[in-house]
């Protein structure tokens, strides 16, 4: 119950925001998916193995799903800051806040079939796995118990199934 009424409360000063969006990004973000490559300034410094390449090709379409994720995990941990400041999450509360681009590009350069070890700010990267900001919430809160025996809150994310 405290879920439902804390997520309510906390996604009220969003609303507005995300009514209007449609409008601003549509005129600014190109629905084209034609490759764009990009090549990096100052070459890679590599020992012992072969450096990466220095250019990268993407697409329009690539570019705003990273930004749409990256903005979907810093609300989620403004709420959960919030939430944690409320005493509704027990313990320590590590946040991920303004470091959404690490979780957001490694699951860019790996896939689902990899798996991932994490110990610590780690709620960005299971919502990448699992994505369900549900599950992230009711881990923190400690209303979920078949994640990690109600043993997870901030920290000790499992899913098997996302290879955490």
């Amino acid at each position: 119950m405290a879920l439902l009424r804390a997520e309510s409360n906390l996604l009220k000063p969003i609303s507005p925001f995300f009514s209007c969006t449609p409008l601003i990004l549509s005129h600014s973000i190109s629905s084209s998916n034609d490759s764009i490559t990009m090549e990096t300034s100052i070459p890679f410094t590599a020992h012992n193995c072969e450096p990466p390449s220095r250019s990268v090709t993407t697409s329009a379409a690539e570019l705003h799903s990273f930004f749409s994720d990256m903005a979907l995990m810093r609300r989620m941990e403004i709420a959960a800051n919030s939430l944690y400041k409320a005493k509704l999450i027990r313990g320590f509360c590590h946040l991920y806040d303004s470091q959404e681009a690490v979780a957001v590009g490694m699951e860019a350069a790996i896939t689902k079939k990899d798996c991932i070890i994490m110990a610590y700010r780690d709620h960005c990267t299971f919502l990448s796995r699992s994505g369900n900001l549900v599950k992230v919430f009711t881990e923190l809160m400690g209303c979920r118990v078949e994640m990690s025996n109600d043993k997870g809150r901030s920290m000790y994310f499992y899913c098997k199934e996302g290879g955490l």
